[in-house]
């Protein structure tokens, strides 16, 4: 179902029972300039792919990619007004929740779970079943089946750190959310 108020601009590939509600806006296009700030403006060359059974809540925006198409694999959901950034890539079963902002070239692998308000910066890559914590802001990349949010050490500015490895029944619980 796609919710009468939803703009889809093309290129767009729509999967089979997505589910599109209020208000989102899918291949808007991306903020990018060459060169210096304001002078030629990157055009979009590529578009957005859906999966199947995608879900995507009110409010969400997922932006045209630049160098290729910004994908969201099957069995994903978005929450409201969650922001995917040009050329990103969601792997299968990826749940992002309320207000997540992903910027450009974001890759998050497969049963991954991003909890409400995390940041993560552009060219990040996010492993297979991961969980960021709430309000986190991932600036380097993290490695499958871990557990990351915000943290200070040594007075250091907060940022996201990997704290410990998904495994035993909550590792259980993400498989079966690929099924």
């Amino acid at each position: 179902m796609i919710h009468p108020s939803a703009i889809i601009n093309q290129p767009a590939i729509i999967g089979k029972n997505v589910d599109i509600m209020e208000n989102v806006v899918i291949g808007t296009n991306p903020v990018a300039y060459e060169g210096t700030i304001g002078v030629n403006r990157v055009i979009p060359l590529k578009g957005v792919e859906l999966g199947d059974n995608v879900v995507i809540h009110a409010g969400a925006q997922v932006v045209k990619g630049l160098t290729r198409d910004t994908i969201i694999s099957e069995n994903c959901v978005l929450g409201q007004q969650v922001l995917i950034g040009h050329d990103c890539f969601l792997g299968r079963g990826v749940r992002l929740m309320v207000r997540c902002t992903l910027s450009g070239y974001v890759e998050v692998g497969e049963g991954s779970m991003i909890c409400a308000g995390v940041v993560v910066r552009e060219r990040v890559k996010i492993g297979k079943g991961c969980v960021i914590g709430m309000g986190s802001t991932v600036t380097h990349d993290i490695p499958d089946n871990t557990m990351a949010y915000n943290v200070t050490k040594n007075n250091e500015a907060v940022r996201c750190r990997p704290i410990k490895t998904v495994r035993g029944g909550f590792k259980q619980w993400i498989r079966n959310m690929l099924v």
